[in-house]
């Protein structure tokens, strides 16, 4: 009971570095190596975030870190890892001690996101192959707890992107990405004016670079542009991937207008080209390893 407790508190405060370690203590108590484990990625993902001359200073200690981290994974991993083979998970990222994020299908996510959302705080989850039922997918409630979403190459299309913005379960993404899903002026439109997406800060929305027929419905134009442009629902909006779509000369003054910096390939705001991906004082394990 007391292990469920402190699992769950530290679902429900993921940014909690004092909770993983008290969880930590509490383990070592027991003999229980996922202590020294968590203790371990959280120093670890504690000296990334020093400043340069730390950084060059601490790197053995880091090396050192990352290392007992991945020997302890080693060991243990058979254990630790079967929530996400038997949900069949093809990726999966321990962070600060816990799984941070999640590679999956459609299908697996479906059928397997409430006991995935048990072990830990997943904050992050990219989607692989095709979404037969986007409705359903934004039914799951335990999209709340994700703060990054990926259906990169899902092929989910306007309708699915118009599906998506009605999901009140996406309120706390901060980071979408939707690129290469052929989503046109349409399905932009319902992005930019969805109240559940208010707290994004990157949106992705990149597609093939080709020779494009401006009558296509699943290409974003001026249309789409201007309306990911225009403010309030979209407000803490800084970064904007658009690159491969057919933006005229409307819609590049109202990326400008509204982001200041835009640059070839179309990349609105303080960065260019960051949709989801694995970084950090992180362990990547795949279904195969």
């Amino acid at each position: 009971m007391a292990q469920a407790k402190f699992v769950q508190a530290i679902i429900d405060r993921p940014e909690d570095d004092g909770l993983r370690v008290a969880y930590a203590d509490w383990l070592d108590e027991r003999k229980d190596s996922r202590g020294e484990f968590i203790r371990v990625q959280c120093e670890l993902a504690k000296r990334l975030q020093a400043d340069a001359a730390s950084m060059e200073r601490d790197y053995p200690q880091r090396k050192a870190l990352k290392r007992r981290a991945e020997q302890l994974l080693d060991a243990h991993g058979a254990d630790w890892n079967r929530p996400m083979r038997q949900s069949w998970c093809e990726q999966w990222e321990y962070r600060r001690g816990f799984v941070d994020t999640l590679v999956i299908s459609v299908e697996a996510f479906l059928q397997f996101a409430a006991i995935l959302f048990q072990t830990g705080p997943v904050q992050r989850v990219r989607l692989t192959g095709a979404v037969p039922d986007v409705a359903a997918l934004g039914s799951v409630e335990q999209l709340t707890r994700l703060s990054e979403l990926s259906l990169h190459g899902c092929g989910i299309g306007n309708a699915g992107a118009r599906a998506l913005a009605a999901s009140p379960y996406l309120r706390n993404l901060t980071v979408l990405d939707l690129s290469y899903n052929d989503i046109g002026d349409s399905g932009a439109q319902a992005l930019a004016s969805s109240p559940n997406l208010s707290r994004l800060t990157a949106l992705y929305l990149y597609r093939p670079t080709m020779t494009i027929d401006p009558t296509r419905q699943d290409i974003i134009q001026d249309i789409g542009a201007c309306a990911l442009a225009s403010p309030p629902q979209l407000s803490r909006l800084s970064e904007l991937g658009l690159s491969g779509n057919l933006i005229g000369t409307d819609g590049w003054e109202a990326l400008r207008s509204r982001f200041g910096r835009v640059e070839e390939p179309v990349s609105c705001g303080s960065g260019a080209n960051k949709p989801l991906h694995l970084t950090g004082a992180a362990i990547t394990v795949s279904r195969e390893s």
